[in-house]
């Protein structure tokens, strides 16, 4: 934009913008490699700035064409690349940047913390980070949508950045999850900044027509302070830091204390709620069937599906090894949400399954999307509601009796229908069934392993029968292992029995030649 007569006779590094100034000294040093002789060729990206104050970036390459005593040709090319470095810019900014929120992200996260793991190790510095979860976050999805759901966490995002200093870096590491990291930060400050961020978005409140939903959030907190050997160590106690936090009540901040009496256990539950995750990005989990037989007629009546793990360094591991690690996280809606979609997958798909039950954990009762989810699987797959059948242990239901009731009735309103698992291990177990709607009840295993040996569980068994007989409710002995067990279940008037002696767990393509085949479907 200068004019040829103003631009004549000045150095092309005058019109150098910030940037290109600070990459000054290495143009000097390519050019004087090329006067000396030691380079034949040089190229190099120049940020010149325009009459108008914009900025334009030219390609300058530069090619020793001739030289003897006396003279040096140097054949100079400017190409203007403005276009080009926009263009990469942009897709920089994107690489490293949030695009909901607009905040840093988890790649760029990643880089800044393992810098300061790095500074920290040598000695120089301590740091914090700050790791923020917005409480209950999923009830907004839910109740209004994702894209309102989008609108809060840009709000928040928003309020975030309003509240950290300049030198501080806030990333979005995904979900409604964020993050913090302070430079040159001790104990004192962290705690100060992380109570002020709780204050911060406990006053903010989303309203949407004529709903107003008050938000709140957890923080963990850790030092970046040398002593780990990789800055995994530190986002690793930072989360352990924020489900204690979440723990104790949530709207709180706690920072990371080894001596907490929850750190050990729920670093390893957070382990398994990683792995598990990772275990459902790369198809690893899978199903086996064991049949339940009809003791009259001595058919199989239905198949239970057992969920497998399969992980590559460990080989198959049993439920038993993962679901309370999954309990601890708070984290069984991703098993609950994984065999409902799989289960009613394979009916859409296996016309021969004529039934498949699908046990629900605990925390399945406070997962409003739960239902919701059903319903939609359902009607995309096609599947009559009637082919399912709920299961719920009895320690699960007593949990939360209302929440429980509530989403039974949601969900046989549409045609499911319900069985009590485990039954006999609760405390208020007869007065209990009469007012579960459940269709069958199966009878806890640890009643039956032993029982042609120990005659109390030969008296709880029988008052049990006695019970789900008067209210109408079919019976299933689980954990039935030899000839003598069968024998007496079928002298006790039993309907089902399932267990190694019956028949073990099998993959489905082994069903598919069964003449009647229904299915339960469990963890």
């Amino acid at each position: 934009g200068f004019p040829i007569e103003e631009s004549l006779g000045k150095k092309l590094t005058s019109y150098l913008a910030t940037e290109g100034r600070l990459q000054k000294s290495r143009y000097s040093r390519q050019l004087k490699g090329l006067v000396s002789g030691k380079l034949q060729q040089c190229e190099f990206e120049l940020p010149l700035l325009t009459r108008e104050r914009k900025i334009i970036w030219l390609e300058c390459k530069l090619d020793v064409i001739g030289a003897d005593q006396d003279s040096l040709t140097i054949f100079g090319c400017l190409d203007d690349i403005s276009k080009r470095k926009k263009a990469q810019q942009e897709l920089e900014f994107l690489a490293m940047h949030d695009h909901l929120t607009g905040v840093n992200n988890r790649h760029y996260f990643d880089n800044v913390i393992n810098q300061m793991t790095a500074s920290a190790a040598r000695g120089r510095d301590r740091h914090a980070l700050l790791y923020i979860d917005l409480d209950h976050f999923k009830v907004i999805n839910d109740t209004f949508g994702h894209n309102r759901g989008d609108i809060v966490l840009r709000d928040i995002a928003t309020l975030l950045r309003s509240r950290v200093r300049k030198s501080d870096v806030l990333c979005r590491i995904g979900g409604d999850e964020f993050a913090v990291l302070i430079y040159n930060c001790g104990h004192e400050q962290a705690q100060t900044t992380a109570d002020a961020i709780c204050e911060l978005i406990q006053g903010y409140q989303y309203s949407h027509a004529g709903q107003q939903l008050a938000i709140s959030c957890s923080v963990g907190v850790c030092e970046i302070d040398g002593k780990m050997e990789s800055s995994a160590e530190y986002v690793k106690q930072a989360d352990t830091a924020l489900y204690v936090a979440k723990r104790r009540g949530r709207n709180l901040v706690h920072f990371y204390d080894p001596a907490d009496r929850e750190s050990a256990d729920l670093r390893a539950s957070i382990d398994w709620a990683r792995r598990f995750r990772k275990a459902i990005e790369d198809d690893n989990l899978f199903l086996l069937f064991q049949p339940v037989m009809h003791i009259k007629s001595g058919a199989i009546a239905y198949y239970e599906a057992l969920i497998r793990l399969n992980l590559p360094e460990e080989g198959v591991v049993m439920p038993g090894d993962f679901i309370p690690a999954l309990e601890d996280a708070g984290e069984m809606a991703l098993l609950d949400h994984w065999v409902v979609s799989h289960a009613i997958d394979l009916l859409g798909q296996i016309s021969q399954l004529h039934q498949i039950a699908i046990n629900l954990s605990a925390q399945a009762f406070r997962d409003e999307r739960l239902v919701s989810l059903i319903k939609e699987l359902l009607a995309e797959k096609q599947v009559d509601p009637r082919r399912i059948i709920f299961e719920l242990t009895e320690s699960a239901s007593m949990t939360n009796i209302a929440a429980t009731q509530r989403m039974i009735e949601q969900l046989r309103q549409i045609g499911c229908s319900f069985a009590l698992d485990d039954f006999g291990t609760g405390f208020s177990t007869f007065s209990y069934l009469k007012q579960f709607p459940a269709e069958s009840i199966k009878v806890d295993g640890s009643f039956i392993a032993q029982l042609d040996k120990n005659r109390e569980d030969q008296a709880v068994v029988r008052a049990i029968i006695e019970v789900a007989q008067a209210l109408g409710k079919q019976t299933v002995a689980e954990y039935v292992e030899n000839e003598a067990v069968l024998a007496l279940i079928r002298e006790l008037g039993i309907d089902f029995a399932q267990g190694y002696f019956i028949g073990h767990p099998i993959p489905v393509e082994e069903i598919l030649q069964a003449s009647s085949i229904s299915c339960c479907a469990r963890f």
